[in-house]
């Protein structure tokens, strides 16, 4: 099996576990995106929380140790980065 295979695999793992036990990942973004919205002053959407939260994977990778759960992670942002502005 490929990595790609191999994290494909997990990802799709990750992500139905966690609908699954924390439902719809939709209402937790636009949770997220209101609170930091409050917090900074300035209106952030669901969408952008994927990005911001992807972000923080990405620094994790170049500032920290590398680590498979970061590039698993900042799959699934861009798979509910997706998700999300296919709703709309």
């Amino acid at each position: 099996m490929s990595t790609i295979e191999s994290l494909q695999q997990k990802s799709a793992a990750i992500l139905k576990s966690r609908a699954q036990s924390r439902g719809p990942a939709e209402k937790l973004y636009e949770g997220l995106a209101q609170r930091w919205s409050q917090i900074t002053g300035v209106k952030i959407t669901a969408e952008q929380t994927c990005l911001m939260l992807a972000d923080m994977k990405i620094c994790r990778e170049i500032y920290g140790s590398p680590d498979e759960d970061n590039v698993i992670d900042l799959v699934n942002y861009a798979y509910l980065y997706a998700d999300l502005t296919g709703r709309k």
